[in-house]
Formats: C-alpha cells, structure tokens, sequence
C-alpha cells in the first residue's frame, strides 16, 4: 500500500506538485456527476430514504439515505459509492436528515471501508489506528473531515456508528486532490 502511495505520489510530482491542503475537488456528489445508480446501500427504511437522496445540503426524496429500522451496535449497514475510477480521495463531508425540519436523524460517527477493485475491502484507518470518525451533532450542520492518510480507491463505504439503538440517516460527499484520479 505504502509503495502504491509513493510510486503514485513520484508519478505526480513528474506532472507537478500535490497539495491535498489546497487542491481539493469535489466529486459530484451534490451536482449528481456521480449517477444515482453509482450509490448503492445494504438497506433502506422507505423508497424515498433511499441511497440516491445521500447527497450532501440537498433534501430530495425523505432528505437523506436511512437504512432499514434501528441501527445496533453490533450492525454493519453501509452506504457505497462507485467513484467510477480510483481517486484520491481526502476529504469527506456529513449531514444528516434535516428533510425541512421534519428530521432529526444523523450519524454521530462513522467508519469508512474502501475497495479498488469493489471485490477486496480495506478498513481505513488514521495515522493512530483508529478507525471510527467523529460525525454530526445535529441533523442539518455539514462536518468536513480531512482524510489522513488519504484513501485510494473507486470504492468507498460510510459505515454508521453507533453504541446503542437509534436511528440513522445520513448524508455525504467527498473530495479529492483537485479532480484527479489516479
């Protein structure tokens, strides 16, 4: 993986610099670049919270994805993005379901799984080991967290995190060095 990153890394220094800090891109998941039949789900609670309505400060549908009934600690439901090709992905964004004030339901954390290939899936992990991130305090406030170390992949997953039964919606979107892929 390490040697990837580099070989990645030389290549690009050979067509200019990166700097993840100040290139950043989004990827299309407000502006629907990434289709909706790129965002899939291991469930969703109604037709109208399905893993299409996941986009970041946009409310269509129930205004977020919700999977099936009360997330459980011990529960692995999870929504996926196809990138289309493997990015460089630093940056992810949150929400939860605002749904014009009729939602109150949000991801307090949540852990990202990843796949080159959609076959082989890596957990993502911080420079610590630590591999769950802090999510929202609230239904509607977007949290922006950077990604270190950044994640190459065309597949990623946002997996909820919870420590006792609650619901969960959510919303996403990620970012990468300046719209590169890799």
């Amino acid at each position: 993986m390490h040697l990837f990153l580099l070989l990645i890394l030389q290549a690009t220094a050979a067509f200019g610099q990166i700097d993840p800090a100040h290139c950043r891109s989004a990827l299309g998941m407000g502006d629907k670049r990434i289709k909706d039949e790129a965002i899939t789900a291991s469930s969703q609670w109604y037709e109208t919270t399905g893993p299409q309505f996941a986009r970041l400060n946009l409310e269509e549908g129930d205004g977020a994805w919700c999977p099936e009934g009360q997330l459980e600690p011990s529960d692995s439901q999870y929504l996926q993005v196809d990138l289309g090709s493997l990015t460089f992905l630093t940056v992810v964004g949150t929400q939860g379901r605002y749904a014009r004030n009729s939602g109150n339901e949000f991801a307090r954390a949540y852990r990202l799984n990843y796949s080159r290939d959609g076959v082989l899936w890596k957990s993502w992990r911080d420079r610590l080991g630590n591999t769950v991130i802090e999510g929202n305090k609230d239904a509607y406030t977007s949290v922006i967290k950077d990604i270190h170390p950044p994640i190459i992949a065309r597949y990623i997953r946002l997996i909820p995190v919870t420590g006792q039964s609650t619901t969960v919606c959510m919303r996403w979107s990620c970012t990468a060095v300046c719209g590169k892929t890799v």
